[in-house]
């Protein structure tokens, strides 16, 4: 990797570094919000208000399932079963929020609109980056509902250039003609989900990326900590 990305990929690592420093500690004048207590695979519990509550996250099946991916990432989901996004794959963060969504410190994209203005996207771990040029969005949802989470999503088309560059490690690039990257977020009051998933195009293929079954597969529910949790369908 050279090292325009080598500094990118440290730039990024302060980024998310700063994110998760701004959402789990109070910032002096915001007294309402959501603390973290514990995290792992699939979950996240924060305390709001006094009272816990742990977020998890799985997929229904028979398309998507979800998989640990250590400290990288809340979790990643996987595409086995998808005809129309072959080897589609990526990670999912779930971050307590310590200022409301309203607010101008939120300091993520609220909607579509704002997404693809954003004009850069972060895939996987060690962390591929798009930019400017490397997207080009085609399709894009707002008002999206899983649970009790609220956003959107927007599908980008991926340059050919830019999937040789970064992914060349990671495939056979020679390969590759096509890909596209969802970047899915919904949130409430507590919890930011935040979600980029890939999938590499082989030449000549009509396959497109969709967001359909992952929408209808995915779940996420909010519950006391001493709730019965839903079993998610982990990937093998």
């Amino acid at each position: 990797m050279n090292t325009t990305v080598d500094r990118r990929a440290v730039f990024v690592s302060l980024l998310i570094t700063a994110l998760v420093t701004f959402a789990i500690i109070k910032t002096g004048h915001q007294k309402v919000g959501c603390e973290f207590k514990q995290g792992g695979a699939g979950y996240t519990t924060v305390e709001q208000g006094g009272t816990l509550w742990t977020y998890t996250v799985g997929a229904s099946g028979p398309i998507w399932s979800t998989g640990s991916y250590g400290y990288h990432a809340t979790g990643a989901l996987v595409c086995d079963g998808c005809k129309d996004a072959p080897g589609a794959f990526g990670l999912y963060h779930l971050i307590p929020l310590r200022t409301s969504p309203e607010n101008e410190e939120f300091g993520h994209p609220r909607n579509s609109k704002e997404r693809v203005a954003q004009a850069s996207e972060i895939f996987g771990y060690p962390w591929s980056i798009f930019e400017g040029n490397d997207l080009s969005a085609y399709e894009v949802t707002d008002e999206i509902q899983v649970g009790p989470l609220m956003g959107y999503a927007v599908v980008f088309r991926l340059a050919p250039d830019a999937i040789h560059e970064e992914l060349s490690k990671n495939a056979a690039s020679d390969l590759i003609e096509r890909g596209a990257l969802i970047a899915l977020s919904l949130w409430d009051d507590c919890i930011l989900f935040d979600a980029t998933v890939l999938t590499l195009v082989p030449e000549h293929s009509d396959a497109q990326m969709s967001i359909d079954t992952l929408l209808t597969e995915l779940e996420i529910a909010k519950m006391k900590p001493n709730e019965k949790t839903f079993s998610p369908r982990l990937h093998k």
